[in-house]
């Protein structure tokens, strides 16, 4: 009876095992599972293409001898003080650059006791290569919108400065409106500008006092039209 039932416990473990690496398999995302001390015990095939090593062969060695990656030796030590590490990293293969999000977190049991580790890795390039197109799509449209509107910006102070004793009070106020509309969108594009180079860690943030009063006073203006046409008032509350 103990042999049948340790057959039968065998057989199962063998069975949940055989579970186990076939959904680590199949996980699109490199994985790589180790004891606490990086003796490996199970990696799938993205994790070797990954690294370009043959993890079959490493099965209960030390990972730490045998994958010589810096972030992964980055990450081997920092899991000595934390229970979970996150960074990026790049590798060249087939030249071509590759971008990964690594995850290395400690696996605990129900005792909160460590007993192992799992490193994950997630193919990022793609969603790299959408960020940088989408930023320098940013920059040519802002550059692009910035030099007609400054021209626009020219003409209007040009026609206030030659014929404000000509105008009447309402056609000045309009003419200084949009100056004042067109100096604020011409603010925001290069806002836009700035928040590229501030993502490429090519600018600092700094801090600066605003008067409060003016910057409603700004915003009534801006909106006033809009709120005339559908018969609102905006009213200031000073």
């Amino acid at each position: 009876t103990m042999i049948d039932q340790l057959k039968s416990s065998t057989k199962t473990i063998l069975s949940q095992k055989e579970q186990s690496e076939a959904i680590i398999t199949c996980v699109p995302d490199g994985v790589v599972v180790s004891d606490l001390f990086n003796n490996l015990i199970l990696a799938n095939k993205q994790a070797e293409t990954i690294f370009d090593i043959k993890f079959s062969n490493l099965v209960g060695k030390n990972l730490n001898i045998h994958l010589k990656n810096e972030q992964f030796q980055y990450h081997s030590d920092q899991l000595q003080q934390q229970s979970q590490v996150t960074s990026e990293f790049s590798l060249k293969r087939n030249n071509q650059n590759f971008h990964y999000l690594m995850t290395s977190t400690q696996v605990k049991n129900d005792d909160d006791k460590p007993i192992g580790i799992v490193y994950l890795l997630r193919d990022i390039t793609r969603e790299k290569q959408v960020t940088e197109l989408q930023d320098g799509f940013l920059r040519t449209v802002s550059h692009e919108l910035r030099t007609p509107l400054t021209s626009v910006i020219g003409f209007i102070e040009l026609i206030i400065s030659t014929t404000k004793n000509d105008l009447s009070d309402d056609k000045k106020h309009y003419l200084t409106t949009a100056h004042k509309e067109a100096s604020n969108l011409k603010t925001l594009i290069n806002d836009l500008l700035d928040l590229s180079q501030i993502q490429a860690g090519n600018s600092k943030m700094f801090y600066k006092k605003i008067n409060i009063n003016k910057l409603i006073d700004s915003v009534v203006t801006s909106l006033t039209p809009l709120t005339k046409s559908k018969e609102l008032d905006l009213i200031k509350d000073s």
